[in-house]
């Protein structure tokens, strides 16, 4: 549910800018989701600091090395539209990927991720989609809250079973608060500052681009 706090100001289809139309690609129909879990942490970190680390994926290899698998990290294509950010994630040709514990998926398939800005992060698996909601708490934390749906079809063939499906799903999650974690420690360095961002880092351009206008407007 989207709320605008004023009568009068941008529709919710133009403030989406296109964004509804990239998920549309994602073949579960999205009206028939319904809630299946939800749960939440309190991360002691800056609430732009899980963003930044969502919108790039070279750290997939590294940080998320033995827990993505899954993934096709090299062959990751992003694409922003208007303040959002889409990210289309591959999935290897391994058959396993069907089976994996926390984004399932198809050999050679896709994973249809993306940040809706402000705060919101939406992920496709063959089996379920999983939503992030950030809300900040104070400077240095953040409410991080996680939303699993399922479509009738998917809970039929795939019964979610939260004790089975948690750990494997907050051990990824917890691969990047260790690095937001990290991320928070090293601003207060005197030495900390941001000379030069990475072509590939370009989502992280992209959103303060949006914040520090949507600050000014």
């Amino acid at each position: 549910m989207f709320v605008h706090p004023e009568l009068e100001g941008e529709s919710l289809v133009s403030h989406l800018a296109g964004f509804p139309v990239y998920l549309e690609q994602y073949q579960h129909p999205w009206e028939e989701l319904q809630e299946v879990d939800r749960w939440f942490y309190e991360e002691p970190a800056n609430w732009k600091f899980p963003i930044e680390n969502y919108l790039e994926c070279y750290h997939l290899s590294v940080v998320h090395a033995q827990s993505l698998k899954c993934f096709d990290p090299k062959n990751i294509t992003y694409t922003p539209t208007g303040r959002h950010y889409q990210i289309f994630v591959p999935f290897t040709d391994e058959e396993f990927v069907k089976d994996h514990p926390a984004f399932s998926g198809e050999p050679r398939g896709q994973s249809y991720q993306g940040f809706i800005f402000p705060n919101m992060m939406v992920n496709t698996a063959r089996d379920k989609v999983s939503v992030f909601r950030l809300t900040p708490l104070s400077p240095t934390k953040t409410k991080f809250e996680v939303f699993i749906y399922q479509t009738k079809a998917q809970i039929e063939a795939f019964p979610y079973n939260h004790d089975d499906f948690r750990p494997e799903f907050e051990r990824v999650l917890n691969e990047d608060f260790r690095v937001v974690r990290s991320l928070q420690a090293s601003v207060h360095s005197k030495a900390y500052g941001v000379v030069q961002l990475a072509d590939i880092e370009y989502g992280i351009t992209h959103f303060h681009q949006v914040l520090s206008e949507y600050y000014q407007s």
